[in-house]
């Protein structure tokens, strides 16, 4: 199945992208946010899986569902070649979580974070 990315042209295309076409988009990103002091530090896109991770761990996503959502499933004779459900179902349920999780940082649910606001920075 392909990533659906909605609103990225203006309708819901199909996209596609390599590894290292994000890792470089990201990068770039990075370097735009530093130099428009929208943030203090570069960061990678590692950071970013490191970070979801974290977070999905500290709201109680099993390892299991967290290595299946970053796509690089589990290891060992079992899972490799006799586990073929597809987890869609608790993949759907811990986005959700996440996006709800998310939301809740962005409004500033009362908690302290460390969280930095990203802002496209304006192109002169």
């Amino acid at each position: 199945m392909e990533p659906r990315i909605t609103g990225l042209h203006g309708d819901d295309r199909l996209f596609s992208m390599t590894p290292e076409a994000l890792s470089a988009a990201v990068a770039d990103i990075s370097i735009a946010l530093v130099e428009a002091r929208a943030v203090r530090e570069p960061f990678q896109l590692r950071n970013l899986r490191r970070t979801c991770e974290t977070m999905l761990a500290g709201l109680g996503v099993s390892s299991d569902i967290r290595a299946q959502l970053q796509s690089h499933g589990l290891g060992g004779v079992q899972n490799r070649h006799y586990d073929r459900h597809d987890y869609a179902p608790e993949k759907a349920h811990t986005l959700a979580l996440w996006a709800a999780h998310m939301k809740g940082v962005k409004e500033g649910n009362g908690q302290q974070s460390n969280v930095v606001r990203l802002v496209r920075p304006s192109i002169a």
